[in-house]
């Protein structure tokens, strides 16, 4: 059993997971509660599974980029439960957590098309990374200006999926036939972050807990 965390944007979320099952998962769809609410979700959820932390054998959260405070409190916890019971940890993109609920929303199948996820960096600015149907990263992630100008040329190619915190503001931006929107996954983050952090573990794909530091911008 392990314990997921993502604390990277607005939502503070938890999930407990069996192998790359969810079996609980509580979020706070609020601003800045993380520090009050992280350690109880923990807490609580971990009561309603019969469980305690000695049971956990790893703990998966989300890296960034993100909010700082928001992965700062995510980061500190997850190093407490690792470094007091001994267990690895692992770390995802958030980036890549946001692209992986798209097939939740929107069948993918074989189909070319390019995903955009993308995390509100203000001003009319996002973090962005391309993903293609098999959720494989296309490009780095990047902090870019949301206009035509950037995205036209993508766009005249193939259908582009806008994926993530931003992709409201991309919609009042960017009009194109192309362009799909899908802004609120939050919902479903947890259950992506199942497949993710399971190949991580099973990958044994873990960071050195002592120097961990969340990415918080690029």
């Amino acid at each position: 059993m392990w314990l997921g965390i993502d604390t990277a944007g607005d939502v503070c979320s938890v999930g407990l997971y069996s192998a790359g099952a969810l079996e609980a998962s509580l979020q706070l769809f609020q601003k800045r509660k993380h520090i009050q609410k992280l350690a109880v979700f923990i807490e609580q959820i971990l009561a309603h599974a019969g469980k305690t932390v000695q049971d956990l054998e790893a703990v998966v959260l989300t890296q960034g980029p993100g909010s700082y405070t928001g992965l700062r409190i995510g980061s500190a916890t997850a190093k407490g439960v690792c470094f007091s019971i001994g267990i690895p940890m692992a770390a995802i993109s958030s980036l890549s957590l946001i692209a992986a609920t798209v097939p939740i929303f929107y069948p993918l199948g074989a189909t070319e098309i390019l995903i955009c996820a993308n995390i509100d960096a203000g001003k009319k600015h996002a973090y962005v990374q391309y993903f293609n149907s098999n959720l494989s990263v296309q490009t780095p992630c990047q902090r870019m200006e949301i206009n035509i100008k950037n995205f036209e040329q993508a766009l005249n190619k193939q259908k582009i999926i806008f994926v993530g915190n931003a992709s409201s503001v991309f919609r009042s931006q960017i009009n194109h036939e192309n362009a799909i929107y899908i802004s609120d996954t939050n919902c479903s983050s947890m259950e992506a972050l199942g497949k993710l952090g399971y190949d991580k573990i099973q990958n044994k794909d873990f960071v050195n807990v002592d120097n961990f530091e969340p990415i918080y911008n690029i």
